[in-house]
């Protein structure tokens, strides 16, 4: 069972990777000419790329016959979005390496908030309808 500030590092480290995308990826595409259509799909793209990048990896875990509690984090240290995550975050929400969900959790909720912010800009603003 995972702590609340595990889950909480979670869900604020993906909040800020996310926006990190979003403001990329919206860059990117506003930046080479094309408009919001062509940003919405990037981010459509960009999230389900990382949701899949985050599965597989998730799957990869159980297919090395290691403890299901590997799939989840990593208790050998920080990796590379666990380090990330404790440089934009305050250092009262950083949780040690050994409470820390996995780089693939992470990939999973931020691709998530990409496909969400992709479907909020349809539905709430009427991008690409």
């Amino acid at each position: 069972m995972r702590t609340a500030s595990a889950i909480r590092e979670l869900i604020a480290a993906s909040v800020v990777l996310s926006t990190v995308t979003v403001a990329l990826t919206s860059a990117i595409a506003l930046g080479i000419g094309y408009g919001p259509v062509a940003t919405k799909r990037a981010l459509f793209v960009v999230g389900f790329v990382l949701v899949g990048l985050g599965i597989l990896q998730l799957r990869a875990d159980v297919r090395r016959g290691e403890t299901s509690e590997a799939e989840y984090r990593r208790p050998h240290g920080a990796s590379g979005l666990g380090r990330v995550s404790g440089a934009a975050l305050p250092a009262a929400w950083t949780v040690p390496p050994e409470g820390r969900f996995s780089d693939a959790a992470f990939l999973v909720v931020v691709g998530v908030c990409v496909l969400l912010v992709s479907y909020l800009m349809e539905a709430v603003f009427g991008v690409g309808v």
